[in-house]
């Protein structure tokens, strides 16, 4: 939510690490409590500046073959909305630029969540190695 706090990882400490896990108990008491709807939503990157972070990699690298890859989906279903508007962004950035491709992930995973998930946002090995697989098909067709 807006004007939440936020712990840097680095350089890492137990100060730290306890900040972060006091700051994620927080987040969760909000969440639960409904507090986050008071004080609004917003993305940690808004899509703006995310659209504009790629196409500046996109035009320094030049001619160089970049690959953009997808979101994959996550079991909490309120941020999928989302993270399918930034994968639309993906695909449009994309968009007749010869170098330029996407890894579509999101609709392969949204069928396997049980199996390529160890946690609601993060892959398990399976899902890690599915994504590399899927990767290295790309790469053999495309550059």
């Amino acid at each position: 939510f807006k004007h939440s706090p936020y712990v840097l990882y680095y350089p890492d400490s137990r100060l730290r690490k306890l900040g972060r896990k006091l700051t994620k108990k927080f987040k969760k008491w909000c969440k639960r409590f409904g507090l986050n709807k008071i004080f609004g939503t917003n993305n940690v990157v808004p899509l703006e500046e995310y659209v504009q972070r790629i196409e500046s990699i996109l035009k320094r690298g030049g001619s160089t073959p970049v690959i953009l890859i997808e979101t994959i989906p996550n079991k909490d279903e309120s941020r999928n909305p989302e993270i399918r508007r930034y994968n639309q962004a993906l695909h449009k950035l994309a968009q007749g630029k010869a170098n330029c491709h996407v890894l579509s992930l999101y609709e392969d995973f949204e069928g396997e969540q049980q199996n390529l998930y160890c946690d609601p946002t993060h892959l398990s090995l399976q899902g890690h190695r599915y994504v590399a697989d899927k990767l290295q098909q790309l790469i053999k067709t495309v550059l």
